[in-house]
């Protein structure tokens, strides 16, 4: 039990997040599910994960959509 709450801990969620980008969304559904009020330290690096989370996503499919239109309107 006490890994997985060390995985959740303020640095560290945020930091392998890095590595293995999927534990932003893991802390994000923990921000979401006010996990944060067993612990209220935990809840700046949920919040941080959560918009680690939003701007990966957001540079992950802006680029993909982009490819797609263009790839599109060229054919």
């Amino acid at each position: 039990m006490w890994m997985v709450y060390d995985l959740c801990d303020i640095g560290h969620s945020f930091i392998l997040g890095f590595l293995f980008p999927p534990l932003w969304y893991y802390a994000t559904f923990l921000y979401i599910r006010n996990y944060h009020d067993k612990d209220p330290r935990e809840r700046p690096g949920l919040a941080a994960s959560a918009i680690a989370a939003l701007i990966f996503t957001a540079g992950v499919l802006a680029p993909a959509a982009f490819w797609c239109l263009l790839s599109h309107s060229l054919a």
